[in-house]
């Protein structure tokens, strides 16, 4: 099995957390602006469509760093695995 080439987190991950957490606060900053609280159902779903688009365009657009780069798996002997 390939692994990456150190264990720092790839750049992808991150963007992908971040854009995460940030989605949970546009529905608050939503709340906040319009004076009135969203009702419960809304907010969830609001929430979970505003956390997958955010999250998946940030993992998708952000490049991977070139520390992200994978290696090909050896086996214990040392020889490649295939």
């Amino acid at each position: 099995m390939a692994q990456m080439a150190t264990d720092k987190t790839a750049r992808k991950v991150t963007a992908a957390t971040a854009a995460a957490s940030v989605a949970v606060l546009v529905v608050f900053g939503i709340e906040a602006l319009s004076g009135n609280p969203l009702p419960d159902q809304v907010s969830a779903a609001v929430t979970a469509v505003v956390t997958a688009i955010s999250t998946w365009a940030a993992g998708y657009y952000t490049l991977p760093a070139p520390r992200d780069q994978v290696v090909p798996a050896t086996r214990t002997d040392g020889v490649p695995a295939d």
